[in-house]
């Protein structure tokens, strides 16, 4: 059974595996001995390099694919800087099926983290994303290996979570509550039994029903009744 065949032209045809006995395989280019693709075996693993002999010569690693018209096309690139591109396609991590976008993470317990190492706090350098059990995913800031729940997302119960990895309403909040424009800004504040609300600046609090409104709080404590939208009712001062 025939093989190796070595053509006239230098070309080789193997009809078997390829065995080198020793530490690596290496081919080069016709005719360009300072090209070349080498396996490297290594006490620690593999090693596959791609480049030229002169390290300023270094040219970018491919690894081409075919794509549904039997044409081969880029597949993974790593550039001369270690940029990693993947220019026809998504990259699936923690499992062996097609990606169904450009990067997807399938695992039992996944997690995504994106860790600023410029950060000095390391309690707080990482944005991390695990689910946080059934239906249920988590935003939260940790460090390298913390799993934080600053935001909870129940996609049973379409509730969202703020400071609670529990939420029982569409929307709640674990704590205070600010909301700002350009100039002003007001708090509502839980207190014990007690809710407060708390206008910052010299505003007025409105309460307004059918886009009309029925009483206003000053900032100096008086307080309008405005029953018809309009006239004025009646106002009580501080004093009575």
């Amino acid at each position: 059974t025939e093989a190796m065949r070595l053509n006239a032209d230098g070309s080789s045809v193997f009809s078997g595996s390829v065995t080198s006995t020793g530490s690596f395989f290496k081919a080069e280019r016709s005719g360009d001995s300072g090209t070349y693709a080498k396996i490297q075996a290594v006490s620690t693993g593999g090693e596959l390099i791609y480049g030229r002999t002169h390290a300023s010569l270094y040219e970018n690693f491919k690894i081409k694919a075919a794509n549904n018209s039997s044409t081969l096309v880029d597949a993974l690139t790593i550039d001369t800087v270690q940029n990693v591109n993947i220019p026809n396609g998504g990259l699936m991590v923690g499992a062996t099926t097609a990606p169904t976008a450009n990067l997807q993470i399938k695992a039992s317990s996944a997690k995504f983290r994106l860790t600023d190492s410029g950060i000095t706090n390391t309690s707080h350098n990482t944005f991390v994303a695990f689910a946080g059990g059934q239906n249920k995913f988590c935003l939260g800031v940790s460090s390298e290996t913390g799993t934080s729940a600053d935001i909870t997302i129940d996609g049973a119960n379409n509730r969202v979570g703020i400071g609670t990895s529990s939420p029982s309403h569409t929307l709640e909040v674990a704590g205070n509550v600010k909301f700002t424009n350009a100039s002003f800004g007001a708090f509502i504040s839980p207190y014990g039994d007690d809710t407060y609300i708390n206008m910052l600046g010299s505003g007025r609090i409105q309460f307004r029903t059918n886009g009309s409104e029925r009483m206003r709080l000053n900032a100096s404590g008086s307080c309008r009744w405005t029953p018809d939208g309009t006239t004025p009712d009646m106002t009580l001062t501080a004093d009575g």
